[in-house]
């Protein structure tokens, strides 16, 4: 079914029940004697249950389809709490209906919502990318060695860190003061956890800080290029994990940003899976990159007094390319993803089927896709 005839579904679905409403408000009894009452509740609770057990399975499982799961449950407690107290206003049970949608139903609804939420967008915390960021973590080896130790679910002691790593305490315990202050780390009672951040794109900077981001994102750049290098010659031994995929698509900004946003929610999910190996994965290298179709051709000169715009002969065309490499370096800052100037750089660990979903729900774009080449490596 297209997008248009959904919409237009919907539409007439909404228009139709406001007569539909009105009639039954003229024209339902008050009250209505059946015979199926237990019969109703009974189902409606095995239906309850039934969601709250797929519910359970599918978010520890941390599938995509415990998304609308959750959703439909949450429904189903907000129409119980509904009935409840509409059904038992009038008798003995009218207080215990109000107590159990107030204390229980409504707030395990909302509570459902909310959990959907956090798988369908990963629920790292998300802000600018600063130059205290880069200065004090992104580029400090013993900062980034102690954030490639914690995990966000296993505390660890400082002195535990110190003796993995082989440094002193006392430095251990200054560097990981700093990363909180930064919004890396965190320290509970049993020690010390990682918190995942995603960094976009910082806004309007000064000019001293803006040559600090050149600086780091030249750098950053100059390692794009070497990884892209290495994938390229062991293309073979990739195999199947090795995956890319090319498409060009006629967007519009707005239309690119959200494409864009749902890609990083995609991106977090997965990141989310696991925080340490497991059997059968591999730490994985992410990149996205998103660009007018006028950068790739031959004659395209770079100018920063021209800002790109679109053609009226060619179209917005954008070339999109979610690229999926093997990371054979060893600067991995953990599983949280990070963005510097409009690239994705996410790392986590993926099973080969995993890796196989990925790139399918990437390429479920809503966009008119204008060509889409098939799987392939990265470098063409």
């Amino acid at each position: 079914m297209s997008r248009r005839i959904l919409l237009t579904l919907l539409a007439g679905s909404s228009l139709g029940l406001v007569p539909w409403i009105v009639y039954l408000s003229g024209s339902l009894p008050d009250e209505h004697a059946t015979d199926q009452w237990r019969g109703a509740w009974v189902g409606f609770d095995i239906a309850l249950l039934a969601c709250f057990a797929a519910a359970m399975l599918l978010g520890w499982r941390r599938h995509r389809a415990a998304v609308p799961v959750l959703a439909g449950t949450a429904a189903l407690l907000c129409c119980d709490a509904w009935f409840d107290v509409l059904l038992s206003w009038n008798g003995a049970d009218r207080w215990i209906s109000l107590g159990l949608a107030a204390l229980i139903e409504l707030p395990v609804a909302v509570l459902l919502i909310l959990r959907a939420r956090i798988l369908l967008v990963g629920g790292l915390n998300t802000r600018p990318l600063t130059v205290y960021d880069i200065e004090q973590v992104l580029t400090h080896p013993a900062r980034q060695r102690l954030l490639g130790e914690l995990r966000p679910d296993i505390p660890v002691t400082a002195g535990d860190l110190a003796v993995r790593l082989g440094v002193d305490l006392a430095a251990v315990e200054a560097d990981l003061e700093a990363l909180a202050a930064a919004g890396y780390a965190r320290r509970n009672r049993r020690g010390w956890v990682d918190l995942p951040v995603d960094l976009r794109e910082p806004g309007p900077v000064a000019a001293e800080e803006r040559e600090r981001f050149d600086a780091w994102i030249t750098g950053k750049l100059r390692h794009e290029l070497e990884l892209f290098g290495r994938a390229f010659r062991h293309a073979t031994e990739l195999g199947a994990w090795g995956k890319g995929s090319r498409a060009r698509m006629h967007l519009t900004e707005a239309e690119l940003a959200r494409f864009y946003q749902e890609y990083m929610d995609l991106m977090s999910r997965y990141s989310g899976l696991r925080s340490t190996p497991a059997p059968g994965t591999q730490q994985m290298a992410i990149r996205y990159y998103a660009f007018p179709q006028s950068v790739a051709d031959e004659d395209f000169v770079p100018s920063a007094a021209t800002p790109l715009r679109p053609d009226p002969h060619r179209g917005n065309t954008t070339l999109v390319r979610p690229c999926t490499t093997f990371e054979s370096t060893e600067t991995s800052r953990g599983y949280s993803p990070r963005l510097s100037e409009g690239r994705t750089h996410s790392r986590a660990t993926f099973t080969h089927k995993m890796l196989h979903h990925t790139m399918c729900d990437l390429l479920d774009s809503k966009a008119t896709w204008t060509q889409q080449m098939p799987n392939r490596r990265c470098i063409d």
